[in-house]
């Protein structure tokens, strides 16, 4: 059968202090072999589980928390139209702070989210999208003036290094030749990890471990790159002309007129990227 499924953790199921033998019903099998099935033979492990155990269940692997799956309408229904309150979204998304960072709107609740979302919500409103939109016509045009004519050719990469080199260049309005090269080089690879450096995400801690380095290195990578981006926005004599999303967010304040710190640009930079990448790349294809 066909088994679309809606994804949440214990915690965003208002359900953090709940006995877990008081959750859905699910495999019975160890954490550590459902973890493995999980991440070896995950659609095919969550269509067995929805067959055996219906349209909700529980999975328990032994690095995430347990995960509710819901494949009901109704049910999925009252998740979204729930009280913000109740379902927490940041702390089912803990699991993405080890890329994302402690202060990503992803990973955080209630008036701090509420907060941070309010100073996210300008760069993308109509008129601020409407003046990148010359920007983004270009670098669609180079890319598509790259395709082949007149034979087959996979489409997903290339609507990738579209959305990628649109983000690059209207929200983090990354322009010096050698830095922009060096953010192309690495954020493909931070922004299709597999399941096996997912764990390190999940659990940062291993990122100290041999097998993640490769994960931390690119991480690293990465910061040192959009820590000097902010740095060089902070430092511009025409930042109130700057239209990058990044410009927008440096200037912008809390309700108490405190900026945001540079942890904090750091964590919203690569959530957008995180969050607008793959996604957009994929309605494209």
């Amino acid at each position: 059968m066909s088994f679309t499924t809606a994804r949440f953790a214990c915690s965003l199921l208002g359900m953090s202090q709940i006995a877990p033998n008081s959750l859905p019903p699910g495999p019975r099998l160890p954490a550590w072999v459902q973890l493995i099935l999980f991440m070896r033979y995950c659609p095919r492990f969550v269509a067995a589980c929805g067959r055996r155990y219906g349209k909700v269940f529980t999975i328990r692997a032994a690095v995430p928390p347990p995960m509710v799956y819901l494949a009901d309408p109704g049910e999925i229904k009252k998740v979204f139209a729930g009280a913000p309150a109740v379902f927490h979204a940041g702390e089912a998304n803990a699991m993405l702070g080890g890329l994302l960072g402690d202060s990503s709107v992803l990973v955080i609740d209630d008036d701090v989210h509420r907060d941070r979302r309010r100073l996210m919500l300008p760069p993308f409103h109509r008129d601020a999208v409407a003046r990148q939109a010359e920007l983004m016509a270009e670098i669609a045009a180079a890319n598509i003036g790259t395709w082949p004519v007149g034979r087959p050719f996979s489409v997903a990469p290339k609507m990738s290094e579209i959305t990628l080199e649109v983000i690059l260049r209207t929200v983090i309005g990354a322009s010096d030749s050698p830095r922009l090269a060096a953010l192309r080089a690495v954020m493909p690879k931070l922004l299709s990890v597999g399941q096996w450096a997912s764990l390190a995400i999940a659990k940062p801690d291993l990122q100290r471990r041999w097998p993640w380095r490769g994960l931390s290195q690119r991480i690293q990578e990465a910061d040192r790159l959009l820590y000097a981006e902010i740095a060089e926005r902070r430092a511009d004599p025409n930042l109130a002309e700057r239209t990058d999303v990044l410009a927008m967010l440096v200037r912008a304040t809390e309700e108490d007129g405190r900026p945001l710190s540079d942890r904090e640009l750091r964590d919203q930079l690569m959530t957008l990227l995180v969050a607008g990448h793959d996604t957009t790349a994929t309605g494209l294809s």
